[in-house]
């Protein structure tokens, strides 16, 4: 049953102008191959920009609902959303790590150079706290 309207695109037939992609989805580099239309694209381009659920919607030309249906429902278009949320835990988790030894630097010299009490009393409390675990 293929259904026209605009709030929703037929999910088992694909156009031309559809786009497939692969996406990785599982840690060891394994791809998944997803299938988007046009109107799919053009709310996930705007999501990962930063654009809102409403925005996103409005520009690609579907309800809020229909754009909520497929972030929930729609398994291509939740495979390259969550791709996209994964990938960016981990480049934040990556930088956090890689200033990790600067801020380290800065809290040491606070505490060295500088008798930095309240830097102090945080080194300690983090050291307690490490080991209650």
């Amino acid at each position: 049953m293929n259904d026209t309207s605009s709030n929703r695109e037929p999910q088992s037939a694909h156009s031309p102008s559809d786009s497939t992609l692969l996406v990785p989805v599982a840690k060891d580099g394994s791809d998944r191959e997803v299938i988007l239309t046009p109107t799919q694209e053009r709310a996930l381009e705007c999501l990962l920009d930063g654009c809102s659920v409403s925005r996103a919607a409005k520009l690609a030309g579907v309800s809020r609902q229909t754009l909520h249906r497929w972030i929930s429902d729609n398994v291509d278009f939740q495979t390259v959303y969550k791709t996209w949320h994964r990938e960016i835990q981990k480049s934040v988790k990556d930088r956090l790590t890689a200033i990790g030894d600067a801020a380290m630097d800065n809290l040491a010299a606070a505490i060295r150079f500088k008798g930095n009490m309240r830097a102090s009393e945080f080194v300690v409390k983090q050291l307690l706290a490490q080991k209650e675990k």
